[in-house]
């Protein structure tokens, strides 16, 4: 488990596609926040709560900010 202050593990993650892997390690410069959602590509998810979490008054200071899904890439 990762916590505040630790540094980011090098593990390859999927963008979009399957073909567009992205290494949080080393997007991530400087300080950063990953928030993690249960399901992508939902309308609600995507319409709603992400742009609500990049908003949000508390990330301002954040950093970068990662929205992460657990889906199977190929969803």
């Amino acid at each position: 488990m990762v916590k505040a202050g630790d540094a980011i593990p090098s593990i390859e993650l999927f963008e979009n596609t399957p073909g567009t892997k992205v290494d949080l390690s080393k997007e991530l410069k400087g300080k950063g926040l990953i928030i993690g959602v249960p399901a992508a590509f939902s309308p609600s998810c995507s319409a709603t709560h992400i742009p609500g979490y990049v908003s949000h008054a508390g990330t301002k200071d954040a950093g970068q900010v990662f929205v992460v899904s657990v889906n199977d890439p190929f969803v």
